[in-house]
């Protein structure tokens, strides 16, 4: 074999042995470049699972706190609820009590029997309400035409107010009143009343004119 032919091979080889390291660092870069597709691939995967599970997590949480005002505002519905049959309850047994309140009529002849220069005698009647009253009591209002009262013909009619004996119903007791001479107006009292069924405060009863 002559030198050029020998040159001439030893130049192929070479060329061969630089081809194939060129297509081995070709085949490796592309190994290299897939696993690096495939490990941004799996990245992507990675975050979009990860926004999946953030968009959960807050729906469930959206969930959550709409839950929780349901359960408040229905907590306060129940609230309302429970308040106002409370106050429904309160109103009946408050018209169940004015229904049963006793009623009483004052009567008085301002040209009849007197007490003194000043005084009169006047006439309470317990006309409805509970069978018996335990204590009825009759006050002045200050500033009235009445600025004293009493019981029997032995006190002086100086008291503020006064208690009657029990009384029934279609019963009537009498008692004293002082009258301011200058005032000319109906005369008024505050009556109330206590038995066991409840207790009653002074209400304003005028006293009417009668002959008794």
């Amino acid at each position: 074999m002559e030198v050029g032919d020998v040159a001439a091979w030893f130049s192929a080889g070479v060329a061969i042995i630089a081809a194939v390291i060129a297509m081995s660092n070709a085949n490796s870069a592309k190994t290299q470049a897939g696993a690096a597709l495939k490990q941004a691939a799996e990245a992507e995967k990675a975050r979009k699972a990860a926004e999946t599970q953030a968009d959960e997590a807050k729906k469930a949480r959206e969930a959550a706190e709409a839950g929780v005002e349901q359960a408040q505002r229905s907590a306060e519905a129940a609230e309302q609820q429970v308040a106002l049959m409370r106050n429904q309850l309160a109103a009946a047994e408050a018209d169940r009590h004015e229904q049963n309140a006793p009623q009483f009529v004052v009567t008085w002849n301002p040209t009849g029997d007197s007490y003194g220069e000043d005084g009169a005698w006047f006439s309470i009647a317990y006309t409805s309400g509970p069978p018996q009253l335990d204590k009825v009591t009759v006050a002045v209002i200050p500033g009235s035409e009445a600025e004293g009262l009493a019981l029997h013909e032995s006190e002086r009619p100086e008291h503020l107010s006064i208690e009657l004996a029990p009384m029934y119903a279609g019963v009537a007791c009498k008692f004293i009143a002082r009258l301011n001479v200058q005032i000319d107006s109906d005369v008024v009292f505050l009556v109330g009343a206590a038995s066991e069924t409840g207790s009653w405060e002074g209400r304003p009863v005028m006293a009417i004119h009668d002959d008794y």
